[in-house]
């Protein structure tokens, strides 16, 4: 599933943007912890730009959507399971027992879905997005200083970057018909946090405004689906940014 997200990420993009990634841009990484990042691999002796995810950013994802899910039934769980992510620093813990019926129903499984979908969609576009506005490239040499793993690209953006990314990102996304839900919801587990773990660096950078962030993001789902209301076009309006002209729209 995580690797058709990104290609339906690739074909929503416009050309210009397109013609920059891996057609195939997303690399599944056997590693507990979460991770996400852009990255440049050689394939067939030409340079495959794209995403690699962990295999243990797939389960927290999985997990928090069923968690948010559940919410809906059973006040607080999303909450309480929140708690257990920020006090584990490596891998994400397990839900706790859920085998009771009200944990699978129809409403609770397709729920789940459609935010786990939503939350690795939005980071998937998100770190696409540092391939073709050009902060991989600006950064690469920074993120290997510290020896063979990767630091997190968020460490070195700026924030004009970081900004242009989101936008770019919630564009994509919502051009493959997600919305920024999910995203949201991501946003609010990070914000519950007293504490982030190490790894939540790849998600967002360490000192962003959440709250910010969350508006944001409804901001750009609602400019999308409203085809570009004039009253909103300001958001748009800030030079070299990303509009979702650029997409097609």
């Amino acid at each position: 599933m995580a690797r058709n997200i990104g290609e339906s990420l690739y074909e929503a993009l416009p050309p210009k943007y397109s013609a920059r990634v891996s057609s195939r841009p997303v690399t599944i990484v056997a590693q507990k912890e979460p991770m996400i990042a852009p990255t440049e691999l050689v394939e067939s002796n030409r340079i495959a730009r794209g995403v690699s995810v962990s295999t243990g950013l797939i389960d927290l994802l999985n997990h928090l959507s069923h968690a948010k899910a559940v919410d809906q039934v059973e006040p607080g769980f999303f909450s309480a399971y929140v708690k257990r992510v920020a006090s584990a620093p490596g891998a994400p813990p397990t839900l706790p027992a859920i085998t009771a019926d009200k944990y699978w129903t129809d409403d609770v499984s397709n729920d789940q879905l459609s935010y786990f979908n939503q939350m690795l969609g939005f980071l998937v576009a998100l770190n696409l997005s540092h391939h073709y506005l050009g902060h991989y490239t600006k950064h690469a040499r920074e993120l290997f200083l510290s020896g063979t793993a990767a630091t997190p690209i968020n460490w070195f953006l700026s924030r004009r970057e970081w900004e242009k990314s989101v936008r770019a990102g919630a564009i994509n996304s919502c051009g493959c018909a997600m919305t920024t839900v999910g995203a949201r919801a991501l946003v609010e587990a990070l914000e519950m946090m007293p504490e982030r773990p190490a790894w939540a660096a790849c998600l967002t950078p360490p000192k962003i405004d959440l709250k910010r962030l969350d508006k944001e993001l409804a901001t750009y789902e609602f400019d999308f689906f409203h085809s570009y209301l004039p009253q909103t076009r300001q958001h748009w309006a800030v030079a070299g940014s990303i509009t979702p002209r650029d997409f097609g729209y």
